[in-house]
């Protein structure tokens, strides 16, 4: 039972980390669409694509931590599943929410790293 906490707290550290990206790259870039830093190139690129495929990729991941929650819930021995649910709810969110961002036309947040 405590791996599959784990592995929950894995994917919501995946979520957020595809979230810090987006993040990120709207801080980098300013409202009149100059970079706000010069990026090194193939570091600049590599972390666009990996925010890409974590944004894309979340959903799924918040699926997976919900069952895992579902799982951990039903054993009658887990004291702080009031917590977990509240985390597991929280990364969904976050989820939705960095998913429809990136497939919403034109994912501005991309544009620092795309340089």
């Amino acid at each position: 039972m405590v791996n599959r906490v784990r592995k929950i707290w894995y994917l919501g550290g995946l979520i957020f980390l595809g979230f810090a990206i987006q993040i990120f790259g709207i801080t980098m870039y300013d409202t009149h669409n100059n970079l706000g830093v010069s990026p090194l190139a193939p570091v600049f690129k590599f972390t666009g694509y990996a925010g890409i495929a974590l944004s894309l990729l979340s959903p799924l991941f918040s699926i997976a931590a919900l069952l895992l929650w579902l799982s951990v819930r039903r054993s009658e021995h887990y004291n702080r599943s009031f917590s977990l649910a509240l985390f597991v709810s929280g990364i969904t969110l976050v989820a939705i929410l960095e998913f429809f961002w990136t497939i919403s036309g034109h994912p501005v947040w991309y544009m620092a790293y795309a340089y």
